[in-house]
């Protein structure tokens, strides 16, 4: 005896939040995302994703890069309680596909962009031509790689979004 028949993706086999392509928004339940004592949010990868809201899977979440923990979540509209846990990994079958997120509100968002801006200025709609260049020159200086930095200072500097002198 065995199984006749393939599972395949979105017929007979649910789609999770680890399938989720970059800029993918879809439907999670409230209970795939967890909360620690200190109010730490923590993300089930493995909870099923609905491409539209229902009652159960109501949170609208939304991929935003190829990391981890690189979801939006927005709690703010929705009618649920959460509750603190002490361990929210708690007894998972597989903790590894449970992630840690981090608080995103606007303000948190402009102290970054100025932080940021102190470096090697990278806002998007400032910079359109040249933003993923100069994100990629501060990692390069963060870590230390002046060669790979250099090649893109001067790329920068190439473009009619050149780095400013001060």
């Amino acid at each position: 005896m065995g199984v006749i028949g393939r599972l395949e993706m979105g017929k007979n086999l649910e789609r999770t939040i680890e399938d989720m392509e970059v800029g993918e928004t879809a439907y999670i339940t409230p209970w795939s995302l967890y909360f620690d004592s200190d109010k730490t949010p923590y993300l089930n990868l493995r909870s099923v994703i609905r491409e539209s809201s229902s009652e159960t899977h109501k949170l609208k979440i939304k991929k935003t890069g190829d990391g981890l923990s690189d979801y939006q979540i927005d709690i703010r509209h929705i009618d649920h309680k959460w509750t603190k846990s002490a361990d929210p990994l708690g007894n998972s079958v597989d903790s590894s596909k449970i992630v840690q997120l981090y608080y995103e509100d606007e303000s948190e968002k402009e102290q970054a962009e100025e932080i940021n801006e102190s470096r090697i200025p990278y806002n998007q709609k400032k910079y359109p031509a040249t933003w993923e260049m100069r994100k990629e020159l501060n990692v390069a200086l963060s870590n230390e790689n002046y060669e790979y930095a250099a090649k893109l200072r001067d790329q920068i500097n190439k473009s009619p979004e050149p780095l400013a002198l001060k």
